[in-house]
């Protein structure tokens, strides 16, 4: 009997981490910039620091990515997500992505008018960490590859109706022309960006399932204890 119990507690805490991790892991919302349909080639990714082992560079450093999009799905989105023009705040009909896998930093400045968010300047409005990033070739291009965690500015997520304790990570891809740019080095090629999206996921999980399982299990434990003692 005792050894019934011990079980049935490991059970139903094991059930509880299970369902715990399922809810961390799926996506309340997801904020999408990307190019759009407005957008076209602007913006440069700098890789540098060749590694000759690895046979690629290792650091790449992207300047003034155009962004013109923010597709938003959320709960209370229709099927398809809602779409948002972002600009750049300054009469550009685009926001500017930055990022350096070196400092291991990427951010996008700008303005979504039709929010009310960043119309008498620009703001930040995604900061974020890269966690791991690489870069492969492809048949028309190069495509470069980041993510990481990343916050989003308030008034962004005020507007939408995101509740501000959202937490977020990053995954996007750049994908740039085929062949540097003219008067770039072999050390240092440059690239021009044509193709852009970023991906935002957003999980609110204020308390874990397995959290709320977790005190009756300890409780149940403790009872046993006390039960082998007597």
């Amino acid at each position: 009997m005792r050894k019934f119990s011990l079980v049935v507690f490991s059970l139903v805490l094991a059930i509880g981490m299970l369902i715990g991790v399922q809810g961390v892991a799926k996506a309340d919302y997801i904020l999408d910039f990307s190019t759009g349909s407005t957008g076209g080639a602007g913006g440069t990714v700098t890789l540098s620091d060749f590694n000759a082992v690895l046979n690629a560079y290792t650091v790449a450093v992207g300047n003034d990515i155009e962004l013109s999009n923010l597709l938003v799905f959320s709960p209370s989105t229709p099927a398809g997500g809602t779409n948002y023009a972002v600009t750049s705040g300054t009469g550009l009909p685009y926001a500017l992505l930055d990022f350096n896998t070196a400092a291991g930093t990427i951010e996008v400045w700008g303005s979504v008018p039709s929010l009310g968010v960043g119309t008498s300047s620009p703001v930040e409005l995604l900061t974020g960490t890269i966690s791991s990033s690489f870069y492969f070739n492809t048949f028309d291009g190069i495509d470069f590859v980041a993510s990481g965690p990343d916050t989003k500015y308030p008034g962004l997520l005020t507007a939408l109706g995101i509740p501000a304790s959202t937490s977020f990570y990053m995954s996007g891809v750049v994908t740039v022309a085929n062949g540097p740019e003219a008067g770039s080095t072999s050390l240092s090629p440059v690239y021009v960006a044509y193709s852009t999206d970023l991906s935002n996921n957003g999980t609110t999980v204020p308390v874990p399932p397995s959290a709320l399982l977790l005190a009756p299990g300890l409780l149940g434990l403790v009872g046993i204890r006390k039960r082998l003692k007597g």
